[in-house]
């Protein structure tokens, strides 16, 4: 079983298998944390995963400028 964080993409799975973190990477998954999860690991990805988010939405607001001046 793949825990999934709303809106996060973190995933916390109930098993530290290859097959598990494959799927959950091509299911959309940004990053894959094995259990036991340690804190500091945790925050390190949240900050890199609301780093990526934000670039994201940056990207898509600079894409939607351009088509509309196009």
């Amino acid at each position: 079983m793949v825990t999934l964080l709303p809106r996060s993409r973190l995933s916390f799975p109930a098993s530290n298998s290859v097959e598990v973190a494959v799927k959950a990477m091509k299911n959309g998954v940004y990053d894959y944390l094995e259990k036991p999860v340690k804190m500091d690991h945790l925050l390190i990805r949240i900050k890199k995963a609301t780093e990526l988010s934000q670039a994201n939405k940056k990207i898509r607001s600079l894409q939607k400028r351009i088509s509309i001046m196009n």
